[in-house]
C-alpha cells in the first residue's frame, strides 16, 4: 500500500472518531475509501450514515457493493433487500443485485432483476437474463471432472499455480510461513500481502529470498526454454475481490530467472503498462516471444480485455486486443495458452456462465483470430468466481482457483481430472451400431417392429436398433468435447475457399474419386477439402494427384476433426466418383422420404435422445468415423419442417431436411 493512501486512510481512521462529523462529510470520507477499496473502513462508516439516515439510498447501495466485493454475500443481500424496498436508488443496484443472487443459487429471482436492469442497459441486462438460464443448463449437467482441493491451502487466499522444470508454484496470503526479515513497509491496517511460494517435498518454501522485494507479487509465468519471467505487481487484499473493472492495482514486470533456482533477478517493467490502469497475469507461448496478458486500459471492448505482445528484435511490440470472439463488455482475465492444441483458456464475468467469473476456451484459428469462447461447464465452474485456469505440462492436470464454498480460506487453488474412469464404466450400456447387411431379410430389415427399407448393393451405412438406451450414459451425453475427449487431428487436402454466401461444389465434385468431399463452415468462408486422412505421407500423396488433376493451388491442412463443421458434400463410394449425395436437392416425388437430420458425432455417446424422442422415429446411421442421427416416420415434407423446427428450437440448431434416397442422405435445398 503506498504512503500516501496509508497516511489518508489513517487520517480519516481518527477523524470518524470525532462526533462533530455531520453525516454528509462521514459519507464523503466512506467514499473514498470505498474508492480506495478500503471496504472494512467504508463498511463501518456507511452503517453509521445509515443510523443517522435511515432512507439514504447512496450509502445503502455503496455499504451493500464493499459487502459483494468482500465476499460476503449474505450481507450484501441484506443491504440490496432494504435498498430495494426505497423508492429512489442507483439503477446499477438491479445489475449488481443480480450478481449476488445468482452467486447465491438464486436464478429466478437473479433473471428479475436482471430483466429491469434492462430497462437501463438492454443488451447487458439481456445478457445476464440469458445466462441466467445457461447457468441452470449447466448445473443440471452431471459432474465431469472430478475436482479436489490441492493439499497445501492455507487459511488465507492461495492462488495462481504456475509452472517451472517440474516444480509447483503460487501466490498465497497465507502467514503461517514466516520469513527472517520484516519489510519496513508493513501496513498498519492489513497483512503485508501475498508472496510467491514453491511446494518442495517438505511442503510449501517461500520463492524469493529474504532481501527481496517479496510481497504484493503473483501470479508469475516462467517462459519455456527460456530464462525469463513475467510477474503481476499488485495491490491485492486477502478476502477481496481481485478485480474491479475499473482498479489500478496491477503492473506488469519482466525479470531473469536465476540458474537452478525459481527465484530471479534484474526486474523491469513491461513498456507498456499504463498509468492510472492495470496490467497483469501474463503468460508466455512460443518459447517465450508470446505475451498474452489483461489489461482495463483504454479502447478495448468493455473493462479488462485480453491482449497479446510478440518479442521481436530484441522489442516488445505494440500490444494487440485479442478481439470480440474472447473480450466482452464485461471483464476477461487470467489467461493460459496451450500451445500443443491451440486453446486459450481465460476467465470472463460476461459470457453465459455459472455466475461470477467463469473459465473459458477458445480455439486459435490464426495469429488474431479465435473460434468463439466455449464455457468449461460444471467443477471447473461454480456460482461464485473461478480463474486462473492452466495445466501443468509435466502431468497434464488441470489447476484452477475459487472462492466457492467448501474451501480453506477467502481463495483457494483446486485441481482437476475428466471424469474419464466413470465414462468407461457407462460405454458398456450403449450398443454398437448394427451393419445391416447382417439384419437385412428381402432387403428390408427389422428395427423394433418397424421395417426399414434399405438397399442390398450398398453396405456403406448402418443402422442401430431405434431403442437403444441412453439413460445410463447421460454423463457421457454431457461431456467436455475438448478437454475429456480432444478430437484428434486429422489431414485435409484444401482445394478451394468460397465466399460464406456461395459454395458451389460441381467443380470439384470429380475429386470424389481421390475420397470424400467436405465443406467445412469457418466464420468468414466455406472451405472445400478433400479427405480426411490419419496420415502426412497419405495426404501428401492424394495431393500429389489433386494438383495432377489441375487444382494446382491445394494445400494440406492439419486440424482437429471437429464435425460439426463439416458438410458431406461429395461421397468417394470407395473410389466410384459417381454417388449420389449431394449439398443440394430438388424436391422429388412424394414417395421420397424426407427426414430431419439432428447432428453427427465421433462418439454416439454424446447425443442427448431424451431431447428429441417425441418428435419422430431415431435412426442411427454411421458412415466411417461418423455417427449421425435422423429423425424419421413422417408422412411429406410439411411435417418434416415441421419437427425440424422443433429440433432447432431444443438446441439443434444445425438440423436440416435430407432425403434418403435408397441409403444416400441429400440436403434439401432451401431458398
Amino acid at each position: 500500500m503506498n504512503k500516501r493512501l496509508l497516511l489518508f486512510l489513517m487520517g480519516v481512521a481518527f477523524a470518524i472518531q470525532s462526533p462533530l462529523l455531520h453525516g454528509q462529510e462521514l459519507q464523503a470520507i466512506a467514499k473514498k475509501q470505498y474508492e480506495f477499496e478500503a471496504y472494512e473502513l467504508a463498511i463501518e462508516n456507511y452503517k453509521k450514515v445509515l443510523t443517522k439516515e435511515p432512507k439514504n439510498s447512496e450509502a445503502m447501495y455503496h455499504l451493500a457493493e464493499c459487502y459483494r466485493f468482500s465476499n460476503n454475500y449474505t450481507e450484501a443481500l441484506n443491504w440490496y433487500d432494504q435498498l430495494t424496498t426505497l423508492e429512489d436508488f442507483n439503477p446499477k443496484a438491479y445489475l449488481h443485485y443480480g450478481h449476488i443472487l445468482k452467486a447465491t443459487g438464486d436464478l429466478d429471482n437473479a433473471k428479475y432483476w436482471y430483466l429491469k436492469y434492462m430497462e437501463v442497459d438492454p443488451v447487458v441486462g439481456a445478457n445476464f437474463a440469458e445466462s441466467c438460464e445457461t447457468a441452470k443448463s449447466l448445473l443440471n449437467e452431471e459432474d465431469k471432472y472430478e475436482i479436489s482441493l490441492f493439499a497445501h491451502n492455507s487459511n488465507s487466499s492461495d492462488f495462481g499455480m504456475s509452472y517451472n522444470d517440474g516444480n509447483l508454484i503460487f501466490s498465497s496470503f497465507r502467514n503461517d510461513i514466516q520469513r527472517e526479515t520484516v519489510s519496513k513497509n508493513k501496513s498498519l491496517l492489513k497483512s503485508q500481502g501475498n508472496q510467491l511460494f514453491v511446494v518442495t517435498e517438505n511442503g510449501p518454501e517461500l520463492l524469493r529470498g529474504n532481501l527481496k522485494s517479496s510481497f504484493h507479487l503473483g501470479p508469475v509465468a516462467y517462459a519455456d526454454g527460456l530464462p525469463t519471467v513475467a510477474y503481476t505487481k499488485n495491490n491485492f487484499k486477502d478476502g477481496i475481490k481481485f478485480v474491479r473493472s475499473d482498479d489500478t492495482n496491477m503492473s506488469l514486470f519482466f525479470a531473469d530467472k536465476e540458474e537452478g533456482s525459481n527465484d530471479f533477478t534484474k526486474e523491469r517493467p513491461f513498456p507498456y503498462n499504463e498509468t492510472g490502469f492495470s496490467t497483469g497475469f501474463a503468460n508466455f507461448a512460443n518459447k517465450g516471444k508470446l505475451l498474452y496478458f489483461a489489461s482495463n486500459r483504454p479502447g478495448g471492448y468493455g473493462g479488462y480485455d485480453l491482449y497479446m505482445s510478440q518479442f521481436k528484435e530484441g522489442a516488445w511490440s505494440i500490444p494487440v486486443n485479442l478481439g470480440p470472439n474472447v473480450n466482452t463488455p464485461g471483464n476477461e482475465i487470467t489467461p493460459f495458452y496451450n500451445e500443443e492444441e491451440n486453446f486459450l483458456f481465460f476467465a470472463s464475468d460476461y459470457r453465459g456462465g455459472m455466475g461470477g467469473f467463469d473459465n473459458f476456451i477458445a480455439e486459435k484459428v490464426s495469429a488474431l483470430e479465435y473460434e468463439p469462447a466455449i464455457n468449461m461447464g460444471k467443477g471447473i465452474n461454480s456460482p461464485e468466481d473461478d480463474y486462473f485456469f492452466s495445466i501443468d505440462p509435466s502431468s497434464g492436470v488441470y489447476y484452477f482457483t475459487s472462492n466457492r464454498l467448501g474451501g480453506n480460506g477467502g481463495e483457494d487453488i483446486y485441481f482437476a481430472t475428466p471424469a474419464e474412469k466413470m465414462l468407461m464404466a457407462e460405454e458398456e450400456n450403449v450398443p454398437a451400431a448394427v451393419n445391416l447387411n447382417d439384419l437385412a431379410v428381402n432387403g428390408s430389415v427389422k428395427s423394433n417392429g418397424n421395417v426399414v427399407s434399405v438397399s442390398d448393393s450398398d453396405p456403406i451405412f448402418y443402422l442401430a436398433d431405434n431403442n437403444f438406451s441412453m439413460e445410463n450414459a447421460r454423463l457421457l451425453a454431457k461431456r467436455d468435447l475438448i478437454l475429456s475427449a480432444p478430437p484428434s487431428k486429422v489431414y485435409y487436402i484444401q482445394v478451394a475457399s468460397l465466399a460464406k454466401t456461395s459454395g458451389n461444389v460441381g467443380n470439384f465434385k470429380k475429386l470424389t474419386s481421390l475420397g470424400n468431399l467436405y465443406k467445412v463452415h469457418k466464420s468468414a468462408a466455406t472451405k472445400i477439402r478433400l479427405g480426411y486422412y490419419y496420415e502426412k505421407g497419405e495426404a501428401a500423396k492424394i495431393l500429389s494427384s489433386v494438383k495432377g488433376m489441375g487444382y494446382n493451388d491445394a494445400f494440406i491442412v492439419h486440424e482437429p476433426l471437429l464435425t460439426s463443421e463439416l458438410e458431406l458434400v461429395g461421397d468417394s463410394k470407395n473410389g466410384n466418383s459417381n454417388g449420389t449425395f449431394s449439398s443440394t436437392f430438388t424436391p422429388a416425388p412424394s414417395t421420397s422420404n424426407y427426414k430431419v437430420r439432428l447432428a453427427s458425432y465421433t462418439d454416439p455417446l454424446w447425443f442427448d435422445i431424451s431431447r428429441v424422442n417425441d418428435l419422430g422415429e431415431i435412426e442411427q446411421w454411421t458412415k466411417g468415423q461418423y455417427t449421425i442421427f435422423i429423425l424419421s416416420g413422417y408422412g411429406g415434407l410439411d411435417n418434416a419442417q415441421k419437427a425440424l423446427i422443433k429440433a432447432k428450437n431444443r438446441g439443434f440448431t444445425d438440423a436440416h431436411i435430407v432425403m434418403d434416397n435408397n441409403g444416400y442422405l441429400e440436403k434439401l435445398k432451401t431458398n
